[in-house]
């Protein structure tokens, strides 16, 4: 089938060591680049997780620690991919951007499990995970994949939650800025809560757990 492209459309997938997005790494980066004349660019890379990959993992995959001993760590990666070339006000915003556009609030699956529905099993709508394969997510994914990204990108950056909501801050010239790419999903592209500061969040679901209060 061929598609109207007005932009190339570049559709990626990742093998991880696991589901936990605070201890698990990124072993194989795959993705698929499709410009508007039709031409496509493939490219798969293994990445060095720094640990051992699970044997379960292995089965999973097909990929196994002799093929990612010697391969690149993702920090080392990361000097050939576009984050690369980029500033961090740059990175941060390619990042917001790219889960902004491309994650939905799931209000179907989050409901269901309010009301104890759980024969779907859907609870990937917390995670990093669903948020970047499923492309459905609600705040605790969104925040998290936002964190893993970043991250991963050695680009400062925390997560942030109140009684009801998660969301990020990042660190720019000596200052932290707070950002919640799930509200600004729902609004087309526009940034209306990116890179804001204490102030404008210290509302409603942003009123910040005591533990993140501080005097700086």
């Amino acid at each position: 089938m061929k598609l109207n492209l007005k932009k190339p459309l570049v559709v990626f997938d990742l093998e991880t060591t696991g589901l936990d997005i605070v201890k698990d790494r990124i072993i194989q980066i795959s993705y698929i680049k499709v410009s508007p004349d039709g031409t496509e660019e493939r490219k798969n890379l293994f990445v060095n997780p720094e640990r051992t990959i699970p044997e379960e993992v292995v089965q999973i995959t097909g990929i196994t620690n002799e093929q990612v001993k010697d391969a690149p760590t993702f920090k080392q990666l990361a000097q050939t991919l576009a984050l690369a070339d980029k500033a961090p006000f740059d990175a941060y915003t390619a990042i917001y951007d790219y889960i902004t556009t491309h994650v939905t609030y799931d209000y179907d699956a989050l409901n269901a499990l309010f009301d104890g529905d759980n024969s779907n099993d859907d609870f990937s709508i917390l995670t990093a995970y669903g948020a970047l394969f499923n492309g459905r997510a609600v705040c605790q994914g969104f925040s998290t994949l936002y964190y893993a990204l970043c991250w991963e990108a050695g680009l400062p950056v925390r997560i942030l939650t109140s009684t009801t909501h998660a969301w990020n801050i990042v660190y720019l010239k000596d200052i932290w800025y707070e950002i919640d790419c799930t509200w600004d999903s729902a609004l087309e592209g526009h940034r209306l809560w990116y890179l804001r500061g204490w102030e404008a969040f210290d509302v409603g679901p942003h009123i910040r757990e005591d533990k993140f209060l501080t005097e700086e």
